[in-house]
């Protein structure tokens, strides 16, 4: 995870955000957050950080 921003909204998700900005890194993300419904096993927004990290581990670093 990058050091100058905040993590999405969406819980599964592994990318970060700029700070001041929005919530949520892509659409995908803010539907799947407000939907109300859980998402099984990895984020789907499609972003490198969340394809090179499908187990959602922090530990693995982020964009």
């Amino acid at each position: 995870m990058s050091d100058d921003g905040y993590r999405c909204g969406h819980a599964a998700c592994q990318c970060t955000t700029k700070p001041g900005g929005e919530q949520y890194c892509s659409d995908h993300c803010r539907e799947a957050a407000t939907s109300g419904r859980a998402e099984a096993g990895p984020c789907g927004c499609g972003h490198a950080v969340c394809k090179g990290n499908p187990e959602g581990d922090l530990r693995q670093g982020g964009q």
